[in-house]
């Protein structure tokens, strides 16, 4: 299927097919909120991750599919581990 991560100045987006047309979706990175990174690649979620303060186990290859820290908490500079598979 179709998926995409794009990153311009201030603004993520995924990227996902519907029907036929593709849909982008916003997503917002702030440095002071732990991002969603699920969906994302590693040097995607390694980039969000960092840029909010925060240190990072990783384990497993391929697209995040859990973090231990959820979305939406107040980044503390907190170790977070990603799960890929």
């Amino acid at each position: 299927g179709l998926s995409a991560l794009s990153f311009t100045k201030d603004t993520w987006a995924t990227v996902k097919p519907d029907t036929n047309k593709v849909v982008m979706h916003d997503r917002q990175i702030r440095t002071d909120i732990v991002p969603n990174v699920v969906g994302m690649g590693l040097r995607d979620a390694l980039y969000a991750l960092e840029n909010a303060g925060m240190r990072v186990r990783i384990s497993g290859y391929g697209k995040v599919t859990t973090q231990s820290v959820s979305p939406g908490e107040r980044s503390r500079g907190q170790t977070i581990k990603i799960v890929l598979k």
